[in-house]
């Protein structure tokens, strides 16, 4: 009986040695994942801050272009009768 309840005792201890051992790893897992969404995050706010430098330069230029590409003229004789494409000759 004595043999018995040493095995038992032995059996527990072990139990709560892998117990320990499990739930610091997946404390150390966890952290990891952690760690790993922190870089993506990161990566995403660079690519971000990238785009809209590159749309703070071009979103100005487009409209720009846009006004005064299709017809200065039109633009220049804002208050003529004879302005725009509506105008009869």
């Amino acid at each position: 009986m004595e043999v018995m309840s040493d095995h038992i005792v032995t059996m527990v201890q072990n139990l709560n040695h892998y117990e320990t051992i499990l739930s610091r790893s997946h404390s150390n897992y966890l952290a990891q994942i952690s760690i790993e969404m922190a870089k993506a995050n990161n990566d995403t706010n660079d690519t971000l801050s990238r785009l809209t430098i590159l749309g703070t330069i071009l979103i100005p230029m487009n409209l720009v272009t846009g006004l005064w590409v299709l017809s200065p003229l039109c633009w220049l004789t804002i208050g003529n009768e004879r302005s725009g494409a509506w105008s009869s000759r």
